[in-house]
């Protein structure tokens, strides 16, 4: 409970910040050095006052310090496609967590349609994993925007996410850079396996595993911290884990299994795909030529260890496995395949100091 004096500073901070343009109050507030009960009532006062009607367009250009669900101050745009746009932003409720807020655009076309049923399948899918290893959820929401459609508007409903901001690097520039040390290649490839594991286990297919939606967190120790993102055509498998869950073609053509590419996937096919970032990985080259057709079947693929010789002989057994072209040749959890190949990169175990990478030149 405020004294009077700090509810008058409460006020007084309210009535200052209105003088700045609305897109500004919030972050006018939060620096304006006041005691946080104090920042916190006069960010109350704002939200109770009636705002500008918020627009499909205005939405999309949002700038640093508006506020996004009464809560969520813009930094920068990340990105934005056909569908929606996604924000980096501080979480006015947390002291300043950084966040990243997803909000879907909605249309009436069939595609936008497509697009809504992914996005509320993405929520799902992240709602429901809870793993070290995979960027998680902290709200579903939904923002009431206006648009216009034939001269007039009207009222739409779009829904957003809210998750954690993931800093690090996508591990395809680290594969660009060169060769990575197999101890730190085994360590990477154990924690993608075990968030794909957890996945798996709640009957969650990712369905666009490669290098870009792995993002590696440099430790104090040299080592890395994996973290699996974009979860946005996730798909949900049947209750017989065997069983092929058929849709749209949806993924990465070159990390796509054979029969990903007929709309037919399963456990069998994220586990493709995660052999072919880990031939990637640890060859810096892909397992088939750019040009190689849809249908593998009789396609021969080069050993890893013609391109790395310090390879171990097991790991070259284990990446052919992985990328069998008939699904019930492959192995079959996902997370014990990745074991596999992390103890057959080191068969010693690991050194007690991690193997630094050379610097960017």
């Amino acid at each position: 409970m405020l004294t009077p004096n700090q509810q008058a500073r409460a006020k007084d901070l309210f009535v200052q910040a209105l003088e700045r343009p609305p897109q500004h109050r919030a972050s006018f507030i939060a620096a304006s050095g006041e005691d946080p009960a104090i920042q916190a009532e006069a960010l109350s006062l704002l939200n109770q006052q009636p705002s500008p009607p918020v627009t499909t367009e205005s939405i999309t250009e949002a700038g640093p310090g508006s506020l996004l669900a009464g809560q969520y101050r813009v930094l920068r745009k990340l990105g934005q496609g056909g569908f929606g746009v996604a924000f980096l932003a501080e979480d006015l409720q947390t002291h300043g967590q950084k966040v990243v807020v997803k909000i879907l655009l909605r249309d009436a076309t069939s595609s936008a349609a497509w697009a809504a049923r992914k996005f509320e399948e993405e929520a799902a899918a992240l709602a429901r994993i809870s793993h070290p290893n995979v960027v998680g959820l902290i709200r579903i929401g939904n923002l009431e925007l206006l648009r216009l459609r034939d001269g007039r508007r009207e009222q739409v409903t779009s829904p957003f996410l809210v998750m954690p901001y993931a800093e690090g690097e996508p591990l395809d520039r680290l594969i660009a850079a060169g060769p990575l040390a197999l101890p730190s290649a085994a360590g990477i490839l154990r924690q993608l396996g075990g968030a794909l594991e957890a996945a798996h286990a709640l009957r969650i297919l990712h369905r666009d595993i490669k290098p870009s939606n792995v993002l590696l967190r440099r430790l104090p120790d040299g080592e890395f911290h994996v973290q699996l993102i974009d979860f946005g055509i996730a798909g949900l498998m049947p209750e017989d884990k065997n069983e092929a869950v058929t849709s749209h073609v949806a993924g990465t053509f070159h990390y796509m299994a054979p029969e990903q590419m007929l709309g037919r996937t399963s456990p069998a096919s994220d586990l493709y795909s995660f052999a072919v970032l880990a031939y990637r990985l640890l060859t810096g080259e892909a397992p088939f030529p750019p040009g190689a057709p849809v249908a593998r079947a009789e396609l021969p693929w080069k050993s890893a260890r013609l391109l790395r010789p310090d390879l171990p002989e097991p790991v070259d057994r284990l990446l052919a496995a992985g990328l069998s072209y008939r699904p019930e040749n492959r192995p079959a959890e996902i997370g014990r395949y990745a074991g596999d190949i992390a103890t057959a990169l080191t068969p010693n175990g690991p050194p007690p100091i991690p193997v630094p990478r050379p610097p960017r030149s």
